[in-house]
């Protein structure tokens, strides 16, 4: 049985698709409508992201919308970028934590840079664990929960539980008790024993499927 021909308004249309998948028309055509849209419809537009081919031109972009206040737009970006290869997310990520503040973009970035493990992650991130903000500082208690297993992490979030603000050393608990690494028992012990605070008195005090991190409303 023959075929059916391709219709000439067929063949016009696959190549148009082709051709805005290989130059990224749509993305770019998005990424332009994100920084005019307001509240839902702008974390709406980013999750289309996800499904639509990125150039490099994107993702810097996409890096550079990390500084912006609302906090689950970033996180929206934070989803799109953590499931890119990590050599095409990572260069924009770190030259952007070069640029310093705001704090929003660079504890985005490090969130980013952490979930993708992307070459001396760990390295760059535990750079930033004295870091004045606050909301860097929970981000990269945050971020070592991917790395537990290293002994680079494992010292940090020790510096990270003596850490003089709550929110930090309460981010560095719930990393621990995440990751139920052997050595992190008899730290939590400790912790638990020198710091009369709710989430150091027992396993059960922790709850972040129900309280979060916080990280995300920096």
């Amino acid at each position: 049985m023959p075929v059916p021909a391709t219709s000439l308004p067929e063949r016009v249309g696959q190549w148009l698709r082709q051709a805005r998948a290989l130059t990224g028309w749509d993305a770019t055509r998005v990424l332009r409508q994100v920084r005019t849209a307001r509240g839902r419809t702008r974390w709406e537009l980013v999750r289309t992201l996800r499904e639509l081919p990125l150039r490099g031109g994107h993702v810097s972009a996409l890096v550079a919308l990390l500084d912006e206040g609302d906090a689950l737009l970033r996180w929206e970006i934070e989803e799109v970028l953590s499931h890119l290869p990590p050599h095409r997310v990572a260069p924009a990520c770190l030259l952007r934590l070069e640029q310093g503040e705001p704090e929003e973009g660079l504890a985005s970035c490090i969130r980013v840079l952490a979930v993708l493990k992307a070459d001396n992650a760990l390295d760059t991130i535990v750079r930033y664990q004295g870091h004045p903000s606050v909301h860097v500082r929970v981000a990269v208690a945050d971020a070592l929960a991917h790395f537990v297993e290293h002994v680079q992490a494992q010292n940090a979030l020790i510096q990270l539980l003596r850490d003089p603000e709550p929110a930090v050393r309460r981010a560095a608990v719930w990393t621990l008790r995440r990751s139920n690494v052997p050595w992190a028992g008899p730290v939590l012990e400790v912790q638990a024993r020198e710091r009369p605070e709710p989430w150091c008195a027992s396993r059960s005090a922790i709850s972040p499927g129900r309280e979060g991190g916080g990280s995300h409303g920096a």
